[in-house]
């Protein structure tokens, strides 16, 4: 008989940290549920039985071989376990990435639904494990691959709102603090997703003096804002591994768990 399922050591794996697959229970506020998971307090759902999971499983190479072969991308890295650089709290295990090492590179999440749900209700269902896959990665774009029943295949394009990822990089630490000290968590704060692309307004800002005075700000020190960026990287970039403070030349550099941040030295 065909074993389905989680592996013993993709079970190990999934306590490790927050994957794509629990975001939707970090901005729900489903943390007590999901601490009791991480911390091996309550047995991993079996989705064995599961018919839509499992369907999804079982589809997940056509639904890649068929977004190539309608030209959305050549696809790569399908299973890679990725941690992020700073939070190493937070992975994913990709479906895939889409013109990888190209300007145009983006994660992919395969998905087959029914067909009976709106297009627009499966992508906002879906958007925060692709938005946590991003983060992880350092990728600002990510797709859905969706197939549709039996007779149609959409894809969705999404990009990660920055403000979003920082709200939910900060919900996700959060949580896992409690995984870490071993204390019960109540429930957390659910967080709206972002409205999706066609909700934004297109607006003129011209007759608005206070818009004028920001704007004419902000192109006057664009170029020394990015000459400040450059600046900053070329720091980071000098200091060694096990350095975890550095000072000079008015500039002080230290190393915490978030990683390297640089201030002006009193």
């Amino acid at each position: 008989m065909i074993q389905l399922g989680l592996t013993a050591a993709a079970i190990e794996e999934h306590k490790l940290g927050i994957g794509g697959s629990d975001a939707r229970k970090i901005i729900e506020g489903d943390w007590h549920a999901l601490w009791l998971d991480k911390t091996s307090r309550a047995e991993p759902e079996d989705l064995s039985r599961n018919l839509a999971v499992q369907m999804g499983s079982f589809t997940e190479p056509l639904n890649l071989y068929w977004f190539e072969l309608m030209g959305h991308g050549a696809v790569s890295n399908q299973g890679l376990v990725c941690v992020h650089d700073t939070h190493k709290f937070m992975r994913c295990t990709l479906d895939g990435i889409a013109d990888v090492s190209t300007p145009k590179a983006r994660v992919i999440q395969c998905k087959h639904v029914s067909g009976r749900q709106p297009i627009e209700e499966v992508v906002a269902r879906y958007t925060p494990q692709v938005s946590h896959e991003m983060i992880v990665t350092g990728l600002e774009r990510g797709v859905l691959s969706l197939l549709i029943g039996t007779d149609r295949f959409e894809v969705v394009e999404l990009e990660l709102d920055e403000l979003y990822a920082a709200e939910y990089i900060e919900r996700c630490a959060e949580f896992w603090k409690y995984v870490e000290n071993d204390i019960e968590p109540e429930q957390g704060r659910p967080l709206p997703p972002p409205p999706p692309i066609t909700q934004f307004r297109a607006v003129s800002m011209e007759g608005n003096n206070a818009f004028a005075d920001a704007a004419a700000r902000c192109l006057a020190h664009k170029a020394g804002a990015e000459a400040f960026e450059r600046a900053k990287s070329d720091i980071k970039a000098l200091i060694e591994p096990d350095v975890g403070l550095a000072t000079g030349y008015g500039v002080a550099v230290k190393r915490d768990k978030r990683g390297l941040s640089i201030k002006e030295q009193k």
